[in-house]
C-alpha cells in the first residue's frame, strides 16, 4: 500500500491548479458512480471519450491504473487524504 498521500498524487505536482482540480473532480464523480465512465458523464457534463481520457490522464501521472482495484484503493485513499489537508488549509 501507499507510504503517503504525497507518494500517489507527487505526479500532479507539475500540473497548473486548474488541471489538477479538473483531475480530482473527475476521479471522484467516477468513483461515486460505481466506477461508471457514463454515470460520471452526466455529472461532468461531458462525453465518456473524455471521462476516459481523464482518467487516462490520471493513471499517467499517478502510474495507478483506474482499472486494477488495488490501484482505485490507493487512489481513493490519497484524494480523500488530499481533500482533509486541502479543507484544513482553508479553515485555517
Amino acid at each position: 500500500m501507499i507510504k503517503t498521500v504525497g507518494a500517489a498524487l507527487d505526479g500532479f505536482g507539475n500540473l497548473p491548479y486548474e488541471d489538477r482540480k479538473l483531475l480530482f473532480e473527475t476521479f471522484r464523480v467516477w468513483q461515486d458512480n460505481d466506477a461508471s465512465g457514463r454515470g460520471a458523464l452526466w455529472y461532468l457534463f461531458t462525453t465518456p471519450n473524455t471521462v476516459y481520457q481523464r482518467l487516462h490522464r490520471i493513471e499517467k501521472h499517478t502510474g495507478r491504473s483506474p482499472s486494477r482495484s488495488r490501484d482505485v484503493a490507493e487512489l481513493c485513499l490519497a484524494f480523500e487524504g488530499s481533500d482533509v489537508a486541502e479543507t484544513h488549509c482553508r479553515s485555517e
